[in-house]
């Protein structure tokens, strides 16, 4: 070992030798990923993968480069010449992931890759996340209606929220609520009051309607559904645990850097993402696609079917019709077949079971010819495409069933069933 080190030129060719193999390997790995991927993410994957290996091996070969430094000056070995090779590769090493940090940072400072835990809480969310005095993505609203106003209540979780949309112009209660008032079909004022929050499933929207919902007034109930709102607080308990005994690093640590470094945070959704889908490829669920085999299946999915009838009936009971809409798994809506149709068929066999007025979105959705369809190659999360198409979709049901006061065009008279 001394021997190897008896010169700074030999540690120093070899960090360099080493950060120049990584990078290469690296890049070898992202081309490939971006040669067979199928998927937004899987670009996402390769075009980050690339990125990093086109840093590291031009440090390495930097690095490389300065061990010739040394070729010309023979030098014994010393204390001192053992200190400073060794500084050089700790300090070689850190700058490359500083370089790395810097590069992500910069690409993804300013999109949504993740929620409450990931870097951007902090990059992302502060910026663009402005709420109400109610606490809701909405603008300001009084508790007592304008005469002549036909209010509609959205509940939802991170979707109707808005999660990874810029601007709550473009999130679809927003976008209905325009939709409404400038249509010539539509008999009324329109308010859509959006209720979403991140990360409420479909046992806490209830909560909310009952205690404060309902003292709004609303006329109508919309219900965003996401696949993972058929959470119970038992379920979400037992996640928390597993996730906690999940990490690497201690969980403090592991927060932490999950928290503030786009590095870590993306490296471990590589990981994590590349061992699920091969479990998933190998016929064993795993990852996102086991958690939602959890949800619909017993004794959940009783359970789960309960809370949707209650919510229906905590509207209709009082008169105000309630909507149930469905969101798909929007990174996986263009595989052929496609992955969640169970999932979806549940849902679908549910609703007509409990006959509750229930819009499946996977159709308009897929029928999109847009690009892109979810914030950011990382993040699940709609755009605003996926807004507008929501927003369209809901506003046909509504005027199909006579769900809001129409105009009569014959005689220009308000009606409603």
């Amino acid at each position: 070992m001394l021997q190897i080190l008896s010169t700074p030129k030999r540690p120093l060719l070899i960090s360099g030798a080493t950060l120049l193999a990584m990078g290469m390997a690296v890049g070898i790995k992202g081309a490939s990923v971006l040669d067979r991927a199928e998927a937004e993410l899987g670009h996402a994957i390769g075009r980050v993968e690339l990125d990093i290996a086109l840093v590291t091996s031009l440090l390495g070969l930097a690095i490389a480069a300065s061990s010739f430094f040394y070729h010309f000056r023979p030098v014994r070995w010393t204390y001192a010449n053992l200190v400073i090779p060794a500084a050089l590769i700790v300090t070689s090493t850190v700058g490359t992931l500083a370089l790395v940090e810097t590069v992500l940072y910069l690409k993804y400072a300013d999109v949504q890759i993740g929620g409450g835990n990931s870097p951007s809480a902090r990059t992302f969310y502060p910026k663009y996340f402005k709420t109400n005095s109610q606490g809701f993505r909405d603008i300001e609203r009084d508790v007592d209606k304008d005469p002549g106003t036909f209010r509609i209540l959205a509940l939802g979780d991170s979707f109707t929220f808005g999660s990874g949309i810029k601007h709550k112009e473009s999130i679809y209660t927003a976008v209905l609520e325009r939709k409404l008032n400038e249509s010539a079909v539509a008999g009324a004022t329109f308010e859509v009051i959006n209720s979403g929050l991140k990360g409420l499933n479909t046992a806490e929207q209830l909560e909310y309607l009952r205690s404060d919902g309902l003292r709004l007034d609303p006329d109508l109930v919309l219900v965003g559904h996401v696949f993972n709102d058929a959470e119970t607080p038992r379920i979400r308990n037992d996640l928390s645990e597993a996730t906690r005994s999940s990490t690497l690093l201690p969980p403090r640590y592991h927060r932490v850097l999950n928290y503030y470094s786009f590095t870590y945070y993306l490296a471990r959704e590589n990981i994590l993402g590349l061992v699920a889908r091969r479990a998933n490829r190998d016929g064993n669920r795993s990852g996102y696609r086991a958690y939602l085999d959890t949800l619909y299946s017993e004794p959940n999915l009783r359970d789960y079917e309960q809370v949707m009838i209650d919510m229906t009936r905590t509207a209709e009971d009082r008169g105000i019709p309630l909507l149930w809409f469905s969101f798909p798994e929007i990174r996986a809506i263009r595989r052929d077949p496609y992955p969640f149709s169970d999932v979806r068929d549940t849902l679908l066999d549910i609703a007509a079971r409990n006959q509750l007025k229930f819009v499946e979105l996977h159709a308009a959705i897929a029928a999109s010819d847009a690009p892109e369809l979810t914030v950011s190659a990382w993040d699940g999360h709609p755009n605003e495409v996926v807004h507008q198409i929501a927003a369209d979709e809901i506003f046909d049901r509504l005027v199909a069933d006579r769900l809001i006061p129409l105009r009569d065009a014959p005689h220009g008279s308000i009606m409603m069933d």
